[in-house]
C-alpha cells in the first residue's frame, strides 16, 4: 500500500491520534513525542528531527569550542597553562552532554567520549606539563566534523 501513512511518519499526525493507540507504545516512549531519537515505522526504525532547542545547544556548544581556539589565537604564548585549553573542552563537552541528558535529548557516545579524551588530555598536561594544545585542536575538529556526518553531535 504506497499511499498509506505509517503509525509514526507525521508528528502532528502523532499528536492528533486517539488515546486507544497511544497506550500501546512501548514502554521506553515519553510524552513528549519529539524527545524520542528513533521511532518505530513500517520499514524499521528511523530517525527523528531534532528540535530547534535542540539544535541550538548543539550549536552552541560548537561555537563554545571553536571560541576556545580563538581566544587562544588572540593570546599572547604563554598567558594560560597549557592544561586549561583541553580542560576547558572538557568542561563545555561534559558539560553540555550533562545539560542535554536532563532535558531527555539523545547525546552522542562521541559527545561523551570526547569529554572524557579531553579531561584525560587536561589532567596529563596538569601533570607533565606537556602541551597537548594540537591533539586538543585535533580532538576538537573531530568532534565537529563528525557532529556533521552523523547529524547526532
Amino acid at each position: 500500500m504506497a499511499g498509506r501513512r505509517s503509525y509514526y511518519d507525521d508528528d502532528r499526525y502523532d499528536r492528533r491520534r486517539s488515546g486507544s493507540r497511544s497506550r500501546s507504545r512501548s514502554s521506553r516512549s515519553r510524552s513528549g513525542g519529539d524527545r524520542d531519537y528513533y521511532r518505530r515505522s513500517s520499514g524499521g526504525y528511523k530517525r527523528r528531527r531534532k528540535s530547534d532547542r535542540e539544535a541550538r545547544i548543539e550549536r552552541t556548544t560548537w561555537l563554545l569550542l571553536v571560541g576556545v581556539f580563538a581566544v587562544l589565537y588572540f593570546l599572547p604564548d604563554s598567558t594560560i597553562p597549557n592544561w586549561m585549553v583541553p580542560g576547558a573542552g572538557a568542561l563545555i563537552l561534559i558539560g553540555s552532554g550533562v545539560y542535554q541528558y536532563g532535558e531527555r535529548y539523545r547525546v552522542s557516545p562521541i559527545t561523551w567520549l570526547a569529554g572524557a579524551v579531553m579531561a584525560i588530555f587536561a589532567y596529563y598536561s596538569f601533570q607533565s606539563g606537556a602541551n597537548m594544545i594540537p591533539f586538543t585542536l585535533f580532538t576538537f575538529a573531530a568532534v565537529i566534523v563528525l557532529g556533521i556526518i552523523t547529524g547526532e553531535t
